[in-house]
């Protein structure tokens, strides 16, 4: 979306690279902003994205303003509307992206707890 117009929704491969080569490629010299929703694959996006001059955001998908009948009827296209929508607006509010030592010393931390939790119940 821009100020005056909404482009097509359209599908690609989920990869941020072929995202950005579509951008440069059809719209040549515009200030690229993406918004995604967190998930349980972390912000491997988020991360290429801003790599590659894109502005991208990561917002809590409990945080982005819903109208009625995108809580009835839910899928892709809706939710990208929404979400660029919302950018567009300005309602939406970034969550904390955490450096990618901070991610590596989480996902141990997590593998850490899940083989003690398995080795307690070895036990039991």
């Amino acid at each position: 979306m821009t100020k005056d117009f909404e482009h097509k929704t359209f599908k690609q491969p989920a990869d941020p690279g072929a995202l950005v080569r579509y951008l440069r490629r059809n719209f040549r010299g515009g200030e690229y902003k993406s918004v995604y929703e967190a998930r349980f694959s972390g912000f491997i996006a988020h991360e290429e994205l801003v790599k590659e001059g894109v502005c991208s955001m990561v917002v809590n998908p409990g945080y982005v303003p819903t109208k009625m009948g995108e809580k009835v009827r839910k899928d892709n296209t809706m939710d990208a509307r929404k979400l660029a929508r919302s950018l567009r607006s300005g309602e939406l509010h970034g969550i904390y992206v955490p450096s990618k030592l901070a991610q590596e010393d989480r996902a141990l931390v997590r593998v850490r707890h899940s083989l003690v939790k398995k080795q307690i119940k070895m036990f039991l």
